[in-house]
């Protein structure tokens, strides 16, 4: 992030309904999130990340 701001990490399931979202206030630089899966089924999720006006999304599979 070129910037401090807001940074919210939402994921989808498959069919595109929500799972979790986490919002988190950062400082300029690099931004993690650690998602624990646990209880989630193996499968193809989506996790779109927003952060001082934009936001980009991935595809994420889950192996168990």
């Amino acid at each position: 992030m070129p910037e401090a701001g807001n940074v919210s990490l939402t994921i989808f399931d498959n069919t595109g309904r929500l799972v979790e979202t986490m919002t988190r206030a950062a400082n300029a630089g690099t931004v993690t999130f650690e998602w624990k899966a646990e209880g989630k089924t193996s499968g193809v999720y989506y996790a779109r990340v927003e952060a001082l006006e934009v936001a980009k999304a991935r595809k994420l599979i889950l192996l168990k």
